[in-house]
């Protein structure tokens, strides 16, 4: 990062405040807080070595955050955090061959290795380990440890160990563990813990065991656990307190322990279910009994009921959410409970943000793994899933919302019964067709939404009407809903020829730093899509601008064994290029993502079909 100089491309820096859309004032307040934030993470106190990476980099994505939430609170940031930044993260970190934060400073040594790093586990999840901190000791406390950690290293060097230390001197909160011990086994350690949780109804005494996700290995963090009885989840003192294994359970590698919650705050003969991590404030997931998890999906079809001492938060669904289905496809949960969850928010309808958006990610995952047999089932699904949000979007509800969420909730959800073919999109293709005659574009917020359906469902005149806007503004967030648009043709010579562009630099309509993005776009839009590019690799390797990203986001789709194969092979070839830890964490998803198929798909689609109108 430049002292005093900081550089930003267009689209990070030019906004206009009264017509850009919500989602670009975001983007371009948090990455001018990030770069600002590198000033003291950074320049002002730099990483040892760049296996310190999350150093620099997750904070400053929690900076980015933090600062921004306090100069818009009506942003609602911290209400988004769970699937901006703690769930990709955990994504990221499910698969064998990921990293720690905190590397062995021998194994990143080529520019390969240094370039790895620069991926969520470095950004996301660091970000994600201090919100939890922040959780476990306060926000003046951890101000406290910053200050403490900058000034000892001011102008110079430092490590991880370096900040547990300052922190340890600075907290004053009582912990049953040194800062330093907790928060050690969170960087050192790759991957992160299952949290699994037993208990005796006529008890109040939690069976607690932790493992792993992806190897079950017992590596022995230690978990700041927030759970609570559903029908106390809103007593005071309840949901926010924090358990912390007790010492007796160090010796067995804080494995397997007991614990017992608070009085007044456990399960009741009425309602037995318990929930944790309370708001995702944790980086970890949890899996209940099957008996609990059933009394979770009965508790979320009441979420939008008359207010009452039990319901759940949004984000406790979006985390239940999430969870289920990331357990599932990891194959160790059956794909019933995550399916039953979207069934209960059906039932609820919820329009919360937290909730769409999990739910979004959860479709997002289907559609890439069902394959083409599935797509049309799932399809038909979201138009049900989201059939009472359709006033929301309607065409007599296309001007721009007031409430900054609302804004971001309006595109989301647009976007989503669009692509799945609801009715409610004949309006938008009326804004294409008026935006196609008149040249007059429709807000922004919904802009992306409207060229992509028009190039979508369009032919060759729908594709050079948004190429000529593409060539034409001078709006740089504008080039982007472009491109997004032009990667979502469902006709193989445009795709084809859109992705040559992508390529080949000859040509000068994509600017470089646009190619590798406008690749992506293509595998993001569908399947299809993801095909071509990934030929396109193949065939011209050299030529393709951020290739790790874009074969991260092709690698995400492949679902059988024929894909996985294939993948070997290339990075095989291509040996030289490609880091260790890259090629095991993306074949690991993909052999994780083919055994999905072969053991959940086929239940998924038929699951779709019952509970289908």
């Amino acid at each position: 990062e430049n002292w005093g100089l900081v550089t930003y491309r267009e689209t990070a820096v030019l906004v206009d405040e009264n017509d850009s859309a919500a989602g670009d004032l975001e983007w371009v307040a948090l990455v001018v807080a990030h770069e600002l934030g590198h000033q003291w993470f950074g320049n002002y106190v730099t990483m040892e070595w760049w296996n310190d990476l999350w150093l620099n980099e997750g904070f400053a994505s929690y900076l980015e955050v933090l600062a921004t939430a306090s100069l818009f609170p009506e942003w609602k940031l911290w209400e988004r955090f769970l699937y901006t930044n703690v769930d990709p993260a955990l994504y990221a970190d499910g698969v064998s061959g990921t990293h720690a934060l905190h590397s062995p400073a021998e194994d990143v040594i080529t520019r390969e290795d240094i370039d790895a790093q620069f991926d969520s586990i470095s950004y996301e999840k660091g970000s994600a380990i201090i919100r939890m901190m922040e959780h476990m000791i306060g926000i003046d406390d951890l101000r406290t440890s910053l200050q403490s950690y900058i000034s000892q290293h001011a102008y110079g060097n430092a490590a991880s160990s370096d900040l547990w230390d300052a922190a340890d001197s600075a907290v004053q909160v009582s912990l049953p563990y040194t800062i330093k011990d907790i928060m050690t086994r969170w960087t050192v350690n790759a991957g992160y813990p299952v949290v699994s949780l037993d208990y005796n109804q006529n008890t109040t005494t939690l069976h607690i065991s932790q493992r792993r996700l992806y190897d079950g290995a017992s590596v022995g963090w230690i978990v700041p656990l927030s759970v609570v009885g559903v029908t106390h989840r809103n007593t005071s003192g309840c949901a926010g307190y924090v358990y912390y294994p007790p010492p007796t359970a160090a010796s067995a590698n804080f494995a397997e322990y007991d614990m017992e919650i608070l009085a007044g705050c456990g399960p009741t003969a009425s309602n037995a279910a318990v929930v944790a991590n309370t708001d995702g404030l944790g980086y970890y997931r949890v899996n209940y009994t099957e008996t609990n998890w059933n009394l979770l999906v009965s508790e979320v079809a009441n979420i939008n009921a008359a207010v009452h001492e039990g319901v759940l938060s949004p984000k406790d669904v979006a985390v239940l959410i999430n969870d289920a289905f990331s357990f599932n496809f990891h194959n160790q949960l059956n794909y019933d409970i995550p399916m039953d969850l979207l069934e209960s928010v059906k039932s609820s309808t919820t329009m919360d943000q937290s909730i769409v958006s999990s739910c979004g990610s959860a479709i997002s995952r289907l559609d890439y793994l069902l394959g083409s047999d599935g797509l049309s089932f799932l399809k038909a699904y979201v138009r049900a899933l989201f059939s009472h949000t359709k006033a929301f979007v309607s065409a007599n509800n296309f001007g721009m919302k007031t409430e900054f969420s609302n804004r971001l909730l309006q595109g989301k959800l647009l976007g989503l019964l669009c692509w799945a073919g609801d009715t409610v999109c004949s309006s938008v293709d009326a804004l294409f067709s008026n935006f196609v005659s008149t040249h007059a574009l429709p807000q922004r917020d919904i802009l992306r939404v409207v060229l992509a359906r028009g190039v979508s469902e369009g032919g060759v005149t729908a594709i050079n009407a948004v190429w000529d806007l593409y060539e034409t503004t001078t709006d740089a967030a504008v080039k982007r809903s472009c491109l997004r648009a032009l990667a979502s043709s469902h006709d193989t010579t445009a795709l084809t020829n859109f992705v040559n562009e992508a390529v080949d630099r000859s040509t000068a309509r994509i600017r470089d730093q646009d190619r590798g993005i406008a690749l992506r776009y293509v595998v993001y839009a569908s399947q299809q899509g993801s095909a071509i590019v990934w030929d396109k690799i193949k065939t011209n390797w050299n030529d393709i601008e951020s290739r790790r990203r874009v074969i991260y986001e092709v690698a995400s789709r492949m679902g059988s064994q024929e894909e996985l194969d294939d993948l070997k092979s290339v990075f095989d070839e291509h040996a030289d290029d490609v880091d260790t830890t890259s090629r095991l964490a993306l074949v690991s998803r993909v052999e994780t993502q083919v055994q999905w198929r072969t053991m959940s798909a086929a239940g998924v689609v038929n699951w779709l079909v019952d509970h289908t109108p």
